[in-house]
């Protein structure tokens, strides 16, 4: 039992000696589920990219209703274009709802 407990100990003092992680992490812009069941509602939040995908973001910049066709995609551009000049990279859904915003804001192009 006294070894095993000597374990544990060398191990947390291994870890508070080891060199800090990098502390600038990459943020993605994605989207966190709410809603009930059945009843899907999506946040576009930017977060850490080792977040939980309904764990804690760092800014809310929109909202997706899959279920409203018309009015569900609301997001804030002004947001949206500030974090991708920071460098945030947008999952594959989240880079789809840009595109289709920007296609409802300028129909001509």
């Amino acid at each position: 039992m006294g070894v095993f407990t000597f374990n544990i100990d060398r191990l947390c003092i291994e870890r508070l000696i080891q060199p800090e992680v990098e502390k600038n992490m990459a943020v993605k812009i994605r989207l966190a589920r709410f809603g009930s069941k059945k009843k899907p509602f999506y946040r576009i939040v930017a977060a850490n990219s080792q977040a939980k995908r309904d764990g804690r973001f760092l800014e809310v910049v929109g909202t997706y209703d899959p279920r409203n066709k018309i009015s569900g995609l609301k997001l804030d551009t002004a947001k949206m274009q500030a974090w991708a000049e920071k460098g945030a990279e947008f999952t594959p859904t989240a880079a789809k709802l840009w595109r289709r915003s920007l296609a409802e804001q300028n129909p001509s192009e």
